[in-house]
């Protein structure tokens, strides 16, 4: 089968798309290699204050559920990311890796919170996320990449070592090798304090 994979479909536009048009699909699992271009990484590290993307490496698996109303996703990616450390601002290399699954239903499928209000809801930790709805373009894979890629990454990005700590005298302790960095507001207290 064909890979219909728009690189720019989809209603909203979101920071990554790639959409798998699922007209004509039929019941087998499909895979697709998922790989990002230029373009694409630029994207990525700008909305994300990424400095570089190395090594990326995504592959999604597609397939209809059983009464073919609707679709079952799983993707698989990892790469090597370079961020700024949140203390020094120096390069911080690390890898980002995941495994998810979503699925996706019409929208007549899935209750709506006026429907669920009555019911008693059990939430199971382990259990899968609530489904997507299915869109009548298709599948936008990229999007589902890109709202996972952004919860694998580490908020606060640290070089091995690099602490946040307020010692005496006001000085930010950095325990990189014995540096210690001076409290840039240290300064503007003692200009408030008059010394």
């Amino acid at each position: 089968m064909t890979e219909n994979i728009s690189p720019d479909a989809g209603p909203d536009k979101p920071i990554l798309s790639r959409v798998i048009e699922i007209e004509k699909f039929d019941d087998q699992e499909h895979k697709f290699d998922f790989s990002l271009d230029a373009k694409e990484q630029k994207a990525l590290c700008e909305f994300f204050g990424l400095l570089a993307i190395e090594d990326w490496d995504a592959t999604a698996w597609l397939q209809r559920t059983a009464d073919r109303d609707g679709f079952v996703l799983r993707v698989t990616f990892a790469a090597n990311v370079i961020q700024s450390c949140v203390v020094t601002l120096e390069p911080v290399r690390s890898r980002v890796q995941q495994t998810f699954t979503n699925m996706y239903l019409p929208e007549d499928r899935i209750e709506s919170p006026a429907e669920m209000a009555g019911a008693e809801l059990f939430i199971d930790a382990e259990g899968d996320d609530f489904p997507e709805i299915l869109m009548d373009f298709g599948i936008d894979v990229g999007d589902a990449i890109a709202q996972q890629f952004a919860l694998a990454l580490n908020p606060y990005p640290r070089l091995p070592g690099v602490e946040f700590g307020f010692g005496k005298e006001d000085k930010l302790v950095v325990a990189n090798g014995g540096n210690e960095r001076v409290n840039p507001f240290a300064a503007l207290k003692s200009w408030q304090s008059g010394s």
